[in-house]
C-alpha cells in the first residue's frame, strides 16, 4: 500500500512542483508519512515530517471547538449576541451571534472586502486593533439568512473567546488542547512575518511559503510574499505539522475533546454544507462522507480531511501558494487509499 502511494506522488512531483508534507492514516496509525521539496529558500533542507506549516483555514476547527468547551462550561451561549460578550463588535452586526460566526452565516464580509487590503495586511496587529478596520464595512447579508464565508466572523469570534476566558486565545488553545493532546510543534503566534517566526524557538521549522511561476515552459519556485500573522489570528493564523493534526483529527472526532451532543452540534452543517469551522459533505470522488476543512494564504495551502466510515485521515500541507491544490492531492490520496481497502490491504473497521 505504502509503495503505491508512494509511487503515485513520485509521478505527481514529476509532473507538477510538489513541496509540502503529506500523511495518510487509519485510526492512530499513519500508514505514509514524508515531506517533498524545499522547506527554505536556499533549499538546504528538505519538507518532511516534522516541517511547520501555516495552516491558513484549518484553524477554523480549533476556534469552534473551542467554542463548544465554553459552551459545555456553560460560559457561551452560542445564540446570544456577541454584544453580550464584548464591546467590540462591528456596528451593523450588533445583534450577530456567535452561531452565526462559526457558521459563516453573519453576513460580515470577508478579509478582501477591506479597500485597502493590500496595504492593512503587512502591518501587526492586536485582534482588537484588527477589528476595528472593519467596524464600518456594510453587511453583505442579512445575519442568519445566507453563507457568507468571513475570516473577520472568526476574529470577532476570536475576541468573544478571549473575553470570555479572560486570557489570549493561544493561551486558551494551549491549555484545552496543544498540551493534553501533545501537539508540542502547533501554535497560534501573535504576530510576525514568516522570517521573524522561523527565529522563534517554537517555530523555528516553519517552512518557507513559495509561489510557483511558469518561465520558458519551465516551472519555478519564487519566495512568496509574506504576510504578518497577526492579521489571520483566529481565522487561520496557527501553524502545525502533519503529525499533530493527526492527533487532533482523532481526539477530535473519537471523543476525546467533546462531549457527544457538543461534537454533533459543532459537526452538523447549518448552510452550504458547513458546520462551526468543519465543511461536512459527501464527495462525489470518493462516493463517502468527509469532514474536512481547508486552507490559503500567502505561500501555503492546506487540507485535513477525515473519512469516519473507516476512521481514515488524509492531511496535505503544501508551502506553495496554489489554488484547491492541496485539496485535489488529498482527494486523489484518499481515493487509492479506499481502492486498497475494498482489496484489503487496509485495516476495514
Amino acid at each position: 500500500m505504502i509503495k503505491d502511494i508512494s509511487d503515485y506522488l513520485e509521478r505527481y512531483a514529476e509532473i507538477n512542483t510538489l513541496t509540502g508534507t503529506v500523511v495518510l492514516a487509519q485510526g492512530n496509525e499513519a500508514l505514509f508519512s514524508r515531506g517533498y521539496g524545499c522547506a527554505d529558500h536556499n533549499c538546504q533542507s528538505q519538507c518532511a515530517p516534522e516541517t511547520q506549516y501555516r495552516i491558513a483555514s484549518i484553524t477554523k476547527q480549533f476556534i469552534g471547538a473551542a467554542a463548544m468547551r465554553l459552551v459545555e462550561k456553560q460560559q457561551l451561549d452560542l445564540h446570544a449576541p456577541v454584544k453580550s460578550y464584548t464591546d467590540m463588535y462591528p456596528h451593523a452586526a450588533a445583534h450577530v451571534t456567535m452561531h452565526q460566526l462559526l457558521s459563516h452565516t453573519s453576513g460580515l464580509p470577508d478579509y478582501h472586502g477591506l479597500p485597502s487590503y493590500c496595504q492593512f495586511k503587512d502591518r501587526q496587529y492586536s485582534s482588537e486593533e484588527f477589528l476595528q478596520l472593519f467596524l464600518q464595512l456594510p453587511l453583505l447579508a442579512e445575519p442568519g439568512t445566507q453563507y457568507t464565508y468571513s475570516g473577520v466572523g472568526y476574529a470577532l469570534a476570536g475576541v468573544v473567546l478571549e473575553k470570555i476566558s479572560q486570557q489570549p486565545l493561544q493561551k486558551l488553545l494551549q491549555t484545552e488542547f496543544f498540551a493534553p493532546l501533545d501537539m508540542g510543534d502547533t501554535t497560534l503566534p501573535y504576530h510576525g512575518h514568516i522570517s521573524d517566526l522561523q527565529m522563534h524557538p517554537k517555530t523555528h521549522r516553519l517552512a518557507c511559503g513559495y509561489n510557483a511561476e511558469i518561465h520558458d515552459f519551465d516551472r519555478k519556485l519564487k519566495v512568496a510574499n509574506s504576510r504578518d500573522v497577526s492579521t489571520s489570528y483566529a481565522g487561520g493564523g496557527m501553524v502545525s505539522t502533519t503529525g499533530d493534526l493527526l492527533k487532533w483529527n482523532q481526539a477530535l472526532h473519537n471523543g476525546q475533546l467533546l462531549q457527544p451532543s457538543s461534537y454533533s452540534q459543532m459537526t452538523k452543517p447549518i448552510l452550504n454544507n458547513y458546520a462551526y469551522g468543519i465543511g461536512r459533505t459527501h464527495s462525489r470522488i470518493l462516493n463517502q462522507e468527509i469532514l474536512w476543512h481547508s486552507g490559503g494564504t500567502e505561500g501555503f495551502n492546506t487540507q485535513l480531511m477525515y473519512i469516519p466510515k473507516h476512521d481514515i485521515t488524509v492531511c496535505v500541507l503544501l508551502n506553495l501558494e496554489e489554488e484547491g491544490g492541496a485539496v485535489r492531492l488529498s482527494h486523489q490520496i484518499a481515493k487509492k487509499a479506499l481502492n486498497l481497502l475494498q482489496s484489503s490491504l487496509l485495516k476495514v473497521n
